[in-house]
């Protein structure tokens, strides 16, 4: 039950931000670059929700098994831990993206890249302080 008292809310942290970054803060840049790869329906993103609720559920449940104890409890540690799983989560998925994907931008990658080591790192930081002071 701890658990899912600090995965829950990480959870929507995470989904929060990012659908904020993608949905407003970098919706021109990812509909002009992208837009031929996203779903979308009246200049509105549609993403596809059940697969967005694992992504973010899974990456709730690493920052809980695996961030965390790395940390030992420490907020400036899971700070830094969240960091450096969204630079190896990120940087796979950027890297095979610009390894493998036809035409994809370079500038892309980067952008998204140090995307997911800031929200790795903001998420991991709160899920650190839910469990030190609510759980």
């Amino acid at each position: 039950m701890t658990a899912l008292k600090c995965i829950i809310p990480t959870m929507i942290l995470f989904c929060l931000l990012d659908f904020l970054w993608i949905g407003w803060i970098g919706k021109s840049l990812y509909f002009n670059q992208l837009g031929h790869f996203l779903n979308i329906e009246g200049n509105q993103l549609k993403p596809n929700l059940p697969a967005a609720f694992i992504v973010y559920l899974l990456f709730a449940v690493m920052i809980w098994c695996v961030v965390l104890p790395l940390a030992q409890n420490q907020l400036s540690q899971s700070v830094l831990y969240g960091a450096l799983l969204g630079l190896i989560v990120y940087g796979i998925y950027d890297m095979t993206n610009l390894s493998v994907l036809k035409n994809w931008p370079l500038y892309i990658s980067l952008i998204d890249w140090f995307w997911g080591i800031i929200l790795c790192a903001i998420t991991s930081g709160f899920c650190s302080w839910i469990k030190k002071f609510f759980v």
